[in-house]
């Protein structure tokens, strides 16, 4: 087994499984098509689906284009925030949106969030 780091996505055997994963399920477009809903609509499908991102899109995990999945689930995650009254999502919800949106920035300027 190829290793390159301590994490449990790195190293090729792990590599490979998440690989089979993503194209055996369609994982990854299902979560896509959630986050592509209307926020307005569907908040909390949207940030389940953005949330995976956060868990998921590192290191070689996340299939395809890995930047657009990370700014998709950040925008709709902003999305959600300049809409916030109008959501009417409790503060602790809210602040939990921000954590969230703040690991996918630093993931896309390239920190290890």
């Amino acid at each position: 087994m190829g290793s390159w780091g301590p994490e449990p996505w790195a190293n090729d055997t792990a590599s490979d499984w998440y690989d089979d994963l993503f194209e055996q399920t369609g994982f990854a477009r299902r979560v896509e098509e959630a986050m592509r809903l209307d926020v307005s609509g569907d908040e909390e499908t949207v940030r389940a689906a953005a949330y995976l991102v956060v868990v998921l899109a590192r290191g070689t995990v996340w299939p395809g284009d890995r930047r657009a999945v990370l700014e998709l689930a950040a925008s709709k995650l902003q999305e959600m925030l300049d809409r916030e009254d109008e959501l009417d999502l409790p503060d602790h919800h809210l602040d939990r949106v921000r954590e969230e949106l703040q690991v996918l920035r630093d993931r896309l300027a390239g920190g290890r969030g």
